[in-house]
């Protein structure tokens, strides 16, 4: 190749070299993950935001929230009203005559009629109601005939007399039934911050774990090789060059097994918390407690105060006793009494049917008296009051087993002090005894075997020490859930939920 055309080929191959490089560059920029640091707290914040267990929970306090408001406005006042614009009917009728005879006609009518009624339910399981209203009839024929009739007020009332009153009942359920809904909807924002500190805490032993593996792998890779030396200077048997040898295959296994558990750990974490895919997670090991004793005469308090279990005890016997009263007044005779006061006054014109209106009154009383149920009616009862008796005894029990369960919870926690105390020596201590050990094996004093036992120790005491920690704030936040209270703020958790703001 003469200068020239090498001259031009190094010309032509400059660019290529930059446009290359700017390429890799603009890659690598692009796929680079973005980093962030989690702590345990906003981990927990996190979670509670954004997480999809949030908006499960947040929608079934909301189906319970709705409930209860339809429930509220039913102690309003309704207002309804109904028309009918037209109702055509041509056919040949049966009509009485003036002579007192019966004819069939041939007649064509067309009606019309509006009604505004106010209704209001009333603590005694009755109903309250004012109304007004306008009928207009069309006889059509050679001449139209239109006729008016007009009730511009009627007052009445029905009441059902030795019956069953669910308004009653509803006014004693609904409202425990809400306060439970709410409560259960703090308790479960604690199990939902019991979640993240679980996959928090995964992820931080998945990596503990790696970097403990790959420690092991880089200590029995050069074991090996020193053993292998060792072997041919003829210090040491076969067989513990073959433990060497399979101290080194299995970190050589498990270094890979952790590394797959560690984007594992890694991806539940990510999509628990609901992060994107393309994060990479520096997590720091809270080493703050919160508080390292509670009484548990004050947690037991503030269970039976807040916790969703309390309402729900109270709510099982209300229904309990409902339906006890439903099957006993259902053994007897139940009445229905209407009564109605109002005006009316009809015309042939629209303007003379409010002038000199008519009273008019109804009266109805009916009754239902059962006279042949071959017992139906008493048995019933019976089973309503023997289910009565059984919820009765269910809560008391299921009441005392939640007390002791507190109380056994708070004990649990109020011991985790000093295990981390001793998880944190045990690690030192285990870790300073494998230095030991190392040395001493490298120098022929013990066998692999006792090398192996003290390095599995370490293992052990470093897993532990970090379980620990995981144990003590899950324990924490399991008597927050248990308690529905801050022990650290000394507030009850639901003071600090704004309700109306969660639609």
């Amino acid at each position: 190749m003469n200068k020239k055309n090498q001259c031009n080929y190094i010309n032509i191959k400059k660019p290529i070299i930059i446009i290359v490089l700017i390429i890799s560059t603009l890659s690598q920029t692009y796929c680079q993950k973005k980093t962030i640091t989690l702590t345990l707290k906003n981990s927990i914040e996190t979670a509670l935001q954004q997480s999809p267990e949030y908006y499960i929970i947040k929608h079934q306090y909301l189906s319970k929230y709705w409930k209860y408001k339809s429930f509220k406005s039913r102690l309003l006042p309704f207002i309804d009203f109904h028309s009918t614009l037209t109702d055509f009917n041509r056919s040949i009728s049966r009509i009485t005559l003036p002579d007192g005879n019966d004819a069939f006609i041939n007649r064509s009518l067309n009606n019309s009629s509006c009604n505004l009624t106010i209704n209001q339910q009333i603590f005694t399981g009755g109903r309250f109601f004012i109304s007004s209203g306008l009928q207009k009839i069309d006889l059509l024929g050679d001449s139209t005939i239109t006729s008016f009739l007009s009730s511009p007020v009627n007052i009445g009332f029905t009441q059902p007399i030795f019956s069953y009153n669910s308004f009653k009942w509803e006014k004693k359920i609904e409202p425990v039934e809400y306060e439970e809904a709410k409560r259960q909807f703090v308790a479960e924002h604690e199990e939902i911050a019991m979640l993240a500190i679980t996959h928090f805490f995964n992820y931080a032993l998945a990596q503990l774990n790696y970097e403990i593996e790959t420690i092991n792998y880089n200590n029995n890779d050069t074991l090996y090789k020193i053993g292998q030396g060792r072997y041919r200077m003829g210090t040491i048997a076969q067989e513990e060059l073959l433990q060497l040898e399979l101290n080194n295959l299995n970190s050589t296994s498990q270094i890979k097994q952790s590394r797959i558990d560690l984007e594992s750990k890694k991806q539940k974490l990510i999509n628990f918390l609901g992060l994107s895919n393309d994060v990479e997670i520096i997590i720091i090991i809270p080493t703050d407690m919160p508080l390292t004793k509670i009484d548990a005469v004050n947690a037991l308090n503030y269970s039976l105060q807040n916790n969703p279990a309390s309402f729900n005890f109270k709510k099982q016997i209300l229904n309990a006793e409902s339906d006890l009263e439903k099957a006993r007044l259902k053994k007897h005779f139940n009445a229905n009494l209407t009564a109605s006061y109002g005006l009316t006054q009809t015309s042939k014109k629209l303007d003379d049917i409010y002038i000199n209106p008519q009273d008019k009154q109804s009266v109805s009383l009916g009754i239902e008296i059962p006279i042949l149920d071959w017992g139906n009616n008493k048995m019933n009862y019976e089973m309503a009051k023997s289910n009565l008796n059984v919820t009765n005894l269910t809560v008391k029990k299921n009441k005392q087993e939640f007390k002791q369960n507190v109380i056994i919870e708070v004990s649990k926690f109020n011991i985790l002090k000093e295990q981390m105390i001793i998880a944190a020596k045990s690690d030192t201590i285990a870790n300073l005894k494998y230095k030991i050990s190392r040395k001493r094996y490298l120098s022929g004093k013990i066998s692999i075997i006792d090398l192996n036992i003290s390095s599995s120790e370490k293992d052990i005491a470093k897993r532990n020490n970090l379980n620990v920690l995981k144990s003590y704030w899950m324990q924490y936040y399991y008597l927050r859930e248990l308690t529905l209270y801050d022990f650290k703020k000394n507030q009850n958790l639901i003071e600090l939920y704004d309700f109306k703001n969660l639609q």
